[in-house]
């Protein structure tokens, strides 16, 4: 189960890199002020999608096909590392088994004289 949610997340990372990259095309392709538009103002790229439906909703579509696998894939890991470990996550990753992770630090002693 660890190797399937590793794979359908890196595939879903995958997808939203390559659906990123295609829709920037699309964007520069109509110009490139919506292309530059696209990379730096928030929601640029929505208003682009919407305006231009028809050239956009493929690399869209991949985004979000990519971003739920992603997000089931994550999902899938951390099932199969709390199953594998009765629960407690932390035992499951390496080096947070010891370390006293759900401990605070003990606080510094003020040496400091006025």
């Amino acid at each position: 189960m660890f190797v399937l949610g590793f794979v359908v997340a890196g595939l879903g990372v995958y997808s939203v890199f390559v659906g990123g990259i295609w829709f920037l095309a699309k964007a520069f392709g109509v110009g490139v002020g919506w292309g530059l538009a696209s990379l730096v103002i928030p929601f640029a790229g929505l208003v682009f999608a919407i305006k231009y439906w028809g050239i956009s909703w493929r690399p869209l579509a991949l985004n979000v096909v990519g971003g739920v696998s992603a997000v089931g894939g994550a999902a899938l890991l951390l099932m199969s590392v709390a199953s594998e470990t009765g629960g407690n996550l932390a035992a499951g990753l390496p080096g947070l088994e010891q370390s006293g992770a759900n401990t605070l630090p003990a606080p510094a002693a003020d040496t400091a004289q006025p």
